[in-house]
């Protein structure tokens, strides 16, 4: 139930009337809105007064509704007189002769007009407790600015019956507020109906009348004794209305002034409150009313305020409900009417999907006897309700939306009195669900691949899903992600192992839930080293065997060989196809003993082109490759025949070029190349210099699955520079427990691989023995060394490795000092020994190692028998090397003594020999980084040569591998 703010504060006389004996005229429409006080000029056409006037309507104002509505007219003070025309507008007379601006709001000074201006804010909460009251505000007619005229007792009479005519009224409720002269108008006007008490005001409320009582005519205020009169006035005001006011409302009553204090008494309240009840007057210093029913309300009030002189207390006084309460209890002739109170029920809350509401209202009459009726209307809300019986004092609302209604009870009883009252019903949406995450159904990806897409489309919510939040909950490193607020988020940085993310979504009402994908990334495939072997020959030569893939004669454009057996009898989806026409082919490529890696039955057979003006160029296809992977080609070209018949290859600004004339050593090999986004790679053979002959015996396809990648630990300190990107570096700590975990591999891919110390080390420095030509170590890695001492030993753990693939370690240890340093490795099955002392070129090398099941190798690090201290600079960890650096799986462990190779001449301006007691297998050409830059297979002879001719000038690093191992040596090319 809502209670309404109230009009309490009348500053000076305020003198307010009840009128019944005017006629009702047929209504005419009003000029505002419900709730708006709006200025209606004297100049408007339809103003159905000579004056203007301020309109207030109440809140459900209706004329179509045939409801009655109170009156009530302000009739303001002398000072307030005016032109009637609003103000920004120009009042004029009839002949235009004369102008003034608009002053209608002067009306607005004082009292009822001044309170209403100030909560017209279309809240039906600040209705003044004006209900069901219509206000009007005219304003006395002048033009003059000085010495205004007052109100007469005839344009009162004139405004009364004008605004009945126009306004739907009830006769019995019509009222007048008079201040200063205002009020002493309505002195006459009570006069002047002395006569006629069918027309005698039924109350009147007077503030600062500066009139006294006159008693020219014996009895005229005795009729008053059946009125209500409140008198209001100031103490200090200079018209001395306090005194007069007082001996009024004495006339009237016939009482004495016992308790009535004369204005020369020392009064300190700051007001002071005087009623007649029963024959006598009772004095409080609150406003009170009690008794307002027929038989025990008091008729006669006088109210006075210390402060204000003149002026009315508008704010203080007028909002107070007694003061309505009191008045709208008299109708005309004295009589008092019953009054009406309504409770429309406490404000209540429903939630969704309830959508109807019983509404329990009460209402009850000061007239025992009388009957009441009810009448249920909506005042706001989101839809329109329906009622089951609005003329009920309990009825259901149905169809009732989310959002906030606003209903009205207005009870009446069989004397007309009625009443209203509003209640709140606040509709809440249906609870909110939940939203429901979905991350998606769990993934599994292998590596080399280490990103994937999160996808939580699936996800819902019933009002809509505002914001999303991966996170990541376990897994064996840190992912990351590239926004973890989107619904598809990319994650990468993965490494092998099994990683949990956690969805979590959030609606528009804060309810959030959670949702996990599990994403498996898979080591990378064992990498099947696969190698492609092609023979360019004729039908008439003997096959070269079931692992080469040979061409049957055929010269035309658009021959191809498909689905390429690899060297292990694979079928594959790779093509080769000509592109161009080959002239010729027949058996007339040189042949050797020592086949090498091409035998002699591929080497019997060439394909060549004449090329007598250098144009000519011939194109070979070869489509299914993967994108993703890149290729090794090592090419024979040899021809049995003298001069320069040098043959150039090339794909994509790769070239390399060999002379086939007795070619028996020399291989044209074109390294990692990269197929095009269709798998393809387009191999073009011209011929090179002054060569008139291309020539093509066969060809070899290496795939390097594992992208020839390596992962390099350097034991180090932090005195010591980095030695770069490629080199997983530890902190100089050498305890129990140290870890390198997801160590990077020299492309700066992270891997699942760790690495642990199991075992501590005695000390470390940087005491390692560097070097001017660094090679596969540099010299970063090479000063930084972890000791042991004698008795000692350490066990190294690889973790993280794949189980299907087996690994090469290289170790380097050196130390800057003599004696016997020899350190052994192992692990657990073959042991290498590998003196530190002043060591540049050895190293401890482990082909072909296989992880245990969990992908672990373990390798002890200790002395040899007579060895005072053991060293450790640096590890090289290459899986199952694919490409052409790695053709061959080595088996054993053992290295070279280093005078088993002999190079000669070094430094060499192209070409260099070598001795060597064993059968070398194969040879590859290094930069000081440890990269691959030629390949070359030779035959199984004591002395051989190597064409470096090609190469930049520099130091490069020789890879002998043989079946005992790998024997590396320094060349100085020139």
């Amino acid at each position: 139930m809502k209670t309404k703010q109230v009009l309490t504060s009348f500053v000076g006389i305020f003198s307010l009337i009840l009128l019944t004996n005017q006629t009702l005229f047929a209504q005419a429409k009003a000029f505002g809105s419900p709730g708006q006080h709006t200025p209606v000029s004297l100049q408007n056409p339809a103003n159905p007064t000579g004056y203007g006037y301020y309109e207030y309507l109440p809140f459900g104002y209706d004329e179509t509704s045939g409801q009655k509505y109170r009156l009530l007219i302000w009739l303001h003070g002398k000072g307030e007189g005016g032109n009637g025309v609003p103000m920004g507008e120009v009042y004029s007379n009839k002949s235009g002769s004369f102008t003034q601006a608009g002053n209608l709001n002067k009306v607005l000074k004082n009292g009822i007009p001044d309170l209403i201006n100030d909560n017209t804010d279309n809240n039906p909460g600040n209705d003044l407790h004006l209900d069901n009251c219509i206000v009007i505000s005219p304003q006395k007619f002048t033009t003059k600015t000085s010495n205004l005229p007052v109100w007469q007792v005839s344009e009162v009479n004139a405004i009364i019956n004008a605004f009945v005519a126009h306004y739907p009224v009830d006769a019995n409720k019509i009222y007048i507020a008079g201040f200063s002269a205002g009020a002493n108008v309505l002195v006459n006007y009570v006069k002047n109906n002395r006569s006629t008490p069918e027309n005698t005001l039924p109350a009147a409320y007077f503030i600062s009348g500066p009139t006294n009582p006159k008693f020219a005519i014996a009895g005229e205020y005795d009729y008053f004794q059946n009125i209500g009169f409140w008198f209001h006035t100031n103490r200090e005001d200079s018209f001395n209305t306090y005194p007069k006011a007082r001996k009024s409302v004495i006339t009237i009553t016939g009482s004495g002034s016992n308790v009535i204090q004369a204005p020369g008494d020392e009064q300190t309240e700051v007001l002071k409150h005087y009623r007649f009840v029963g024959g006598s007057w009772l004095g409080e210093q609150v406003i009170n009313i009690d008794g307002a029913d027929a038989s025990s309300k008091s008729f006669t009030m006088l109210t006075s305020y210390r402060d204000l002189g003149h002026n009315p207390a508008t704010r203080l006084l007028m909002n107070n409900p007694k003061v309505y309460e009191w008045l709208f209890s008299f109708t005309r002739n004295g009589s008092t009417t019953s009054t009406v109170t309504t409770n429309a029920g406490s404000d209540d809350t429903i939630t969704l999907p309830t959508s109807s509401y019983s509404l329990n209202g009460t209402a009850t009459s000061s007239d025992a006897t009388a009957t009441l009726t009810y009448a249920w209307t909506q005042i706001s809300g989101p839809g329109t309700a329906t009622f089951s019986n609005p003329a009920l004092a309990n009825s259901t609302v149905t169809g009732l939306l989310e959002g906030t209604y606003v209903f009205r009870l207005t009870a009446s009883d069989s004397n007309g009195a009625t009443n209203a009252d509003d209640v709140t019903i606040t509709v809440l949406p249906l609870p909110n669900m939940p939203p429901v995450a979905n991350a998606g159904v769990d993934l599994s990806i292998t590596l080399p691949t280490n990103t994937i897409a999160l996808d939580g489309s699936a996800s819902n919510d019933d009002i809509g899903i505002v914001a999303y939040a991966w996170s990541q909950v376990s897994g064996p490193n840190t992912a990351s992600f590239d926004d973890a607020s989107l619904v598809t988020p990319t994650v990468s940085g993965l490494v092998m192992g099994n990683y949990v993310f956690r969805l979590m979504v959030t609606d528009g009402s804060g309810a959030s839930s959670t949702d996990d994908v599990t994403v498996t990334v898979q080591p990378a495939p064992t990498p099947l080293d696969r190698v492609f072997n092609i023979n360019f020959t004729l039908p008439s030569l003997t096959p070269a065997g079931s692992d080469w893939n040979a061409t049957d004669g055929s010269l035309h454009a658009g021959y191809t060989l498909e689905n390429l057996l690899d060297n292990q009898g694979n079928v594959s989806s790779v093509t080769m196809e000509f592109l161009d026409i080959w002239p010729t082919s027949k058996a007339g490529g040189t042949t050797t003993i020592d086949e090498g890696i091409f035998p002699n039955a591929v080497r019997e057979g060439v394909y060549y082109t004449k090329n007598t003006d250098g144009s000519n160029a011939n194109n070979i296809k070869f489509s299914g490759l993967n994108p993703a992977e890149t290729y090794t080609f090592t090419i024979l070209s040899s021809r049995i025949t003298n001069g320069d018949k040098t043959t150039v290859f090339s794909y994509n600004g790769t070239t390399a070029s060999v002379n086939a004339s007795n070619n028996v050593n020399n291989y044209a090999v074109l390294p990692h190349l990269a197929p095009n986004a269709s798998g393809e790679i387009m191999l073009n053979i011209k011929t090179g210099g002054a060569a008139t002959f291309t020539y093509l015996n066969g060809l070899i396809i290496e795939s390097s699955s594992f992208g020839g990648a390596k992962v390099k630990v350097n034991f180090t300190l932090p005195s010591i520079a980095s030695a770069g990107t490629d080199w997983n570096e530890t902190d100089g700590s050498f305890n129990t427990g140290y870890q390198l975990n997801n160590l990077v591999n020299d492309h700066a891919t992270t891997t699942s691989i760790n690495m642990e110390l199991l075992d501590a080390w005695t000390n470390r420095n940087n005491k390692g023995k560097t070097t001017i030509n660094e090679g596969l170590f540099p010299n970063e890695v090479r000063e930084g060394v972890y000791q042991l001492n004698a008795g000692d030993a350490v066990r190294l753990k690889f973790s993280g490795l794949n189980p299907g693939t087996t690994y090469r370690f290289t170790f380097l240890s050196s130390r800057a000092s003599g004696g016997d340093k020899t350190t052994t490795f192992s692990n657990g099955t073959t042991n290498i020994a590998i003196n530190s002392s002043y060591n540049i070129d050895n190293y401890a090398v482990f082909a072909g190692l296989m992880p245990n099941a969990d992908g672990e190798i373990v390798i002890t690090v200790g002395l040899g028998a007579t060895a005072t201290q053991g060293f450790l600079n640096g590890i090289i960890i290459e899986a199952n090397p694919g490409g052409a650096a790695s053709r061959n799986t080595k088996t054993s462990t053992s290295i070279l003594p280093i005078s088993a190779i002999t190079v000669y001449p070094n430094p060499t301006n192209g070409v260099v020999h070598y001795k060597s007691s064993e059968k070398v297998m194969q040879v590859n050409v290094m930069d000081l980084k440890g990269r691959l830059v030629r390949q070359f297979g030779v035959e199984d002879v004591a002395h051989r040569s190597i064409n470096l001719r090609t190469l930049r000038e520099g130091v490069y690093i020789l890879e002998f591998r043989t079946k005992q191992g790998s024997e590396f040596v320094r060349v100085l090319k020139k």
